[in-house]
């Protein structure tokens, strides 16, 4: 007759055996492997292991006993289930019959199979964003949702407030929404429905969802904690039949803004905290702290890029002069973050994995690319219609809507005081390597910052000109190679600024490029090209 087996082996490793055939091999040395095994088992198997570690606690390790004591606790697990045991010593295997002896009803207080908790001191900063968040859910807000771009450490934030606040919680669920079905995300969530106690008799997926929403609503003790992360706006169609205050405090992580949530916008860390994170993770000390300065500032300050690129150092032992041009590059990583989990083979392609833009418009594309034509900062509504020229694209009427549906979509970054927009450093560089920008599309804003750099030298005074300087090498990243008439008269007009200026290296430079261009494009002897080659004669005479 089959039994319900837990076999301890010489090497330490249990194995678990349903009579039905299914098994569990547990390596009770890796840290990873016993954390992922438990969460799969059921309260009758981890009372069975709980009674065996305890008759057999020499036999295993300290990690796996702490494991084990976490797990118990958070499912609310009492009493053994362990009903006989068959020991033998020749291959020192310890073989357990078990049987579900477990009180029918008991609510653990892990709701769910998947609760990742993060220590506070693991993490750079945030102390002041998990007071807030504390307080805010405390207040009786009904959903607090932390906002911000992809990469930032919404995630963690999260993770760090179970671990802050998780006993003072009596229930504690985590629903990751990894599709645009909220209904299936809910149903799938490993451990739910068995850990609400919930049948499988309903086979409509609404149906299953309203069950599982009733048994959280039916719960008549408090606080409880729900978790959802990685939300979009799909989730407001079912806000008012989420669970409520006081019972139960409900945290959303989205990179959108959601209606009827209270918003706690997560901003960036500090330059200081962004240097400190890289020291986290990077201990070599051959990268100077000045030189990871430049790094987090070249990133905008993006934790995770941060994260990655300290841990490459690290593992790879990759130069500063490497790391700069990463998401340039592509650089190869091959380092764990627990952002996906999994191991990262190289920078640029997982950042574009984590910022997929299959569901934008062709309004919402066109708008971007505008935006990576411009420096990594904030510019005014009205700065940015003078630059982008909306109604040459027909796109006037609606330019003001787009603008706003990207920032809560978290595309774009805004500041509300100033009625200003910025694109990230990163989501300019995903784009660019998803949907190359071609000169076709962005070629007013090429006109209009030639423009801005053209000096009259009947009326402008050149020093009113220099603020144009980062627009226009802005514009020239584009395609630095570009052999376009219109690419070869901005480089003209930024030369002449930069020779005004007294960078005479870079202006000669531009203007050597100008002149090369121009006498490809134009026939042999138009009147522009020695224009052109006199500007850059003059230049060459300002050096010697």
């Amino acid at each position: 007759m089959n039994k319900n087996t837990i076999n301890l082996q010489g090497n330490g490793a249990i194995v678990v055996k349903e009579a039905h055939g299914g098994g569990i091999t547990i390596d009770t040395n890796d840290p990873a492997d016993i954390l992922q095994k438990l969460q799969q088992l059921n309260d009758a198997q981890i009372a069975a292991i709980k009674q065996l570690a305890d008759e057999q606690a020499g036999q295993l390790s300290e990690v796996f006993k702490t494991s084990l004591r976490d797990v118990v606790s958070q499912k609310n697990i009492v009493g053994g289930s362990i009903s006989a045991k068959l020991v033998k010593v020749g291959d020192t295997i310890y073989e357990y019959h078990y049987h579900d002896h477990t009180k029918p009803g008991i609510i653990p207080k892990a709701l769910t199979a998947k609760i990742p908790k993060i220590s506070q001191d693991k993490i750079i900063g945030r102390d002041a964003e998990l007071h807030d968040l504390h307080t805010r859910l405390a207040d009786n807000k009904q959903v607090v949702l932390v906002n911000g771009l992809g990469g930032i450490g919404k995630t963690t934030l999260a993770q760090a407030y179970i671990a802050a606040y998780w006993d003072e919680y009596r229930h504690v669920a985590w629903v990751s929404q990894i599709s645009e079905d909220v209904i299936s995300d809910f149903i799938n969530t490993e451990w739910l429905l068995d850990g609400l106690k919930i049948q499988g008799k309903e086979k409509e997926a609404r149906k299953r969802f309203i069950r599982i929403i009733t048994e959280l609503r039916k719960m008549d003790a408090g606080p409880n904690l729900l978790i959802i992360d990685n939300a979009d706006r799909e989730l407001a169609r079912w806000y008012d039949y989420l669970p409520g205050q006081p019972l139960w405090h409900i945290l959303v992580t989205s990179r959108e803004r959601i209606e009827k949530f209270d918003v706690k916008e997560l901003d960036f860390l500090s330059e200081e905290e962004a240097i400190n994170l890289f020291l986290r993770h990077y201990a070599r000390g051959t990268i100077s702290r000045e030189a990871i300065k430049e790094l987090v500032t070249l990133v905008d300050l993006h934790t995770l890029t941060i994260e990655i690129l300290a841990k490459t150092a690290q593992t790879r032992r990759t130069g500063i002069k490497q790391l700069k041009t990463a998401l340039k590059d592509d650089l190869t990583a091959n380092v764990y973050v627990d952002h996906k989990g999994g191991k990262i083979e190289r920078v640029t392609s997982y950042l574009s994995s984590i910022f997929t833009m299959s569901t934008l418009t062709g309004d919402q594309l066109w708008l971007l690319k505008q935006f990576v034509c411009l420096p990594a900062e904030f510019h005014s509504f009205d700065l940015l219609k003078k630059l982008i020229r909306p109604e040459e694209s027909r796109k006037e009427a609606v330019f003001s809507e787009i603008l706003e549906e990207l920032c809560a979509r978290g595309w774009l970054l805004q500041n509300s005081e100033t009625d200003s927009y910025k694109m990230h450093r990163i989501i300019a560089d995903v784009l660019k390597r998803q949907h190359p920008v071609a000169l076709t599309d962005v070629e007013a804003i090429i006109d209009s910052v030639t423009e801005k750099l053209r000096i009259d030298q009947n009326k402008d005074n050149p020093v009113d000109k220099f603020p144009w300087i980062p627009y226009g090498k802005s514009v020239l990243a584009i395609n630095p190679d570009s052999d376009d008439a219109k690419i070869s008269k901005l480089q003209n007009n930024l030369a002449l600024v930069l020779q005004d200026l007294g960078d005479y290296e870079r202006a000669l430079e531009l203007s050597a490029r100008s002149a090369a261009i121009f006498q490809k494009v134009l026939p042999e002897g138009h009147p522009y090209i020695k224009t052109v080659s006199d500007i850059y004669q003059s230049i060459k005479d300002q050096m010697k």
